[in-house]
């Protein structure tokens, strides 16, 4: 009996115990992934100053020690932020670089700084920052550069040093180069280019209504995109691998796969399906999505859908739009005849008196 007491009471403990923690925190089941970011983010370099690092550096150690104190586990962050020479070569991915000349840089290495040229020895040119390396920092590496794609289409190597050859590699995947700042004449001059941006503009559409469906339907897609979610987050974004699979369609195919399966969803979906829109202009009572490029046109003011034939032909512009500029030019119009009112009665208060 006295067994079966302490057992109940140790269950009453747990219990209570368990019951006090729900009422001081709100339960789910966070991504692990968001509960390390949040611990261990950096700040950025911006906001840092020499009299707040050590403030900010102590609260992210604080904040890693609270999330191991609580899940039971070591943060161990993976990667340090870029240091300086770091941020000097990646401020130079979208900018073809000249040769700098050996005068320019005194006739020494721009990696190891030894004396080269002239009577030093041999030395080679970098294509990526334009200046002069010897054998042991330049060697006989070579590499396609971002600049040369983005201006040129040009995907042969060129030869690089060694420290340009790493960082080109070690961010071939990041998402760095937004072609609509950089060069948006490229989708004119590139049939491919402008194919696939088709596909990602479709992606981007379709997106919202699988994020707002399910969650399952939401990781379906991740999976399929994953660990390019750029791809249909900021359409322009590109990495330079993004821009390697290009001319050989597999880029695009990897896209068509993603809207195939988000597409036959949404059309499947009765959630989803409900989402569409009918064109104002026609009144047909088909619905239609934005998704659908080729048939729809999709404003980017105000986010309405119409048949493309139906806002093109005649040159019509967008009725919502209209009924808002003509209800806005109304307000401003009672707003000056009220103005005009009071100026009015102000005047003939004055001859009054």
């Amino acid at each position: 009996d006295n067994s079966d007491d302490l057992e109940q009471q140790s269950y009453d403990s747990l219990v209570l115990s368990y019951t006090q923690n729900i009422n001081n925190q709100v339960c789910g089941t966070p991504e692990m992934r968001d509960l390390i970011t949040s611990a261990i983010r950096p700040y950025p370099e911006s906001q840092a100053t020499p009299g707040n690092a050590c403030v900010k550096a102590d609260d992210q150690r604080s904040s890693a020690d609270s999330l191991d104190e609580l899940a039971d586990f070591e943060v161990v962050p993976t990667e340090k932020a870029p240091d300086v020479r770091t941020n000097q070569l990646l401020s130079l991915m979208d900018h073809i670089q000249q040769e700098k000349g050996l005068d320019q840089q005194g006739y020494a290495c721009r990696g190891c700084n030894c004396p080269i040229g002239m009577i030093y020895g041999a030395s080679s040119v970098c294509s990526y920052d334009g200046y002069s390396y010897c054998p042991e920092c330049g060697g006989s590496e070579s590499n396609v550069i971002p600049a040369r794609i983005i201006h040129n289409w040009d995907f042969r190597k060129h030869p690089v040093s060694r420290e340009a050859k790493e960082l080109l590699k070690k961010y071939e995947d990041e998402p760095l180069l937004d072609l609509r700042i950089l060069n948006p004449s490229l989708y004119d001059a590139v049939p491919e280019l402008a194919a696939t941006q088709v596909l990602r503009s479709q992606l981007g559409f379709l997106r919202p209504y699988l994020q707002t469906c399910s969650e399952a339907a939401s990781s379906a897609l991740r999976k399929l995109i994953w660990p390019r979610e750029h791809l249909y987050e900021h359409v322009h974004l590109y990495s330079t691998f993004d821009l390697l699979q290009v001319p050989s369609g597999t880029l695009q195919r990897a896209l068509e796969k993603a809207i195939k399966f988000a597409r036959g969803h949404v059309l499947d979906c009765n959630l989803c399906a409900a989402k569409g829109f009918i064109c104002e202009i026609c009144r047909d009572p088909a619905v239609i999505y934005a998704f659908d490029t080729d048939a729809t046109y999709h404003c980017s003011a105000c986010f309405a859908v119409y048949h493309r034939t139906c806002i093109e032909d005649g040159g019509r512009v967008c009725p919502k739009c209209e009924r808002r500029r003509q209800r806005m030019e109304q307000e401003q119009g009672m707003v000056l005849c009220s103005a005009g009112t009071d100026l009015t009665a102000d005047s003939a208060s004055s001859l009054a008196s």
